[in-house]
């Protein structure tokens, strides 16, 4: 999806703290690049079309030349974040706390479907008759609120 009304909310459903929880890089969201997602589970790039989207900059090693964000959370907390924002975190290493979370993404008005060049996480095959541009008018996009 296209838009600028867009966030996501992470929710923990177990205490986080600052060193195993999620960083944002304050203000990537506005750069107006487009960045290849990464999966999960191998930090491995999607195989969208070459140079479709640019590599994310290697942040880790780079850490002094931007604003990373992060907090300490507990139960009760979020983090609500537009979706474009650049945001990461490292494995669970304890081998006792566990650090589970719902996440979930919220669009409004302006956003619309986009054709990516690529697999999507989640997939969407009930979309397969959208257009680039289409509104997201669809069951799998409930109204939450209307003026």
């Amino acid at each position: 999806m296209d838009g600028d009304q867009v966030c996501s909310i992470w929710l923990p459903l177990d205490p986080v703290s600052r060193k195993a929880g999620l960083e944002f890089i304050a203000g990537s969201h506005a750069w107006g690049k487009m960045y290849m997602p990464k999966k999960f589970l191998t930090n491995e790039e999607y195989a969208y079309k070459p140079d479709s989207f640019d590599s994310i900059p290697d942040i880790e090693a780079n850490r002094d030349k931007y604003e990373i964000l992060s907090w300490d959370l507990e139960l009760g907390d979020c983090i609500v974040f537009h979706f474009k924002t650049l945001h990461g975190g490292p494995g669970n290493l304890s081998q006792r706390a566990r650090r589970r979370a719902f996440s979930s993404r919220w669009i409004g008005d302006d956003a619309v479907f986009a054709d990516r060049p690529g697999e999507t996480s989640p997939p969407f095959p009930e979309l397969s008759s959208f257009k680039q541009g289409d509104p997201l008018d669809h069951p799998l996009f409930p109204v939450c609120w209307e003026r």
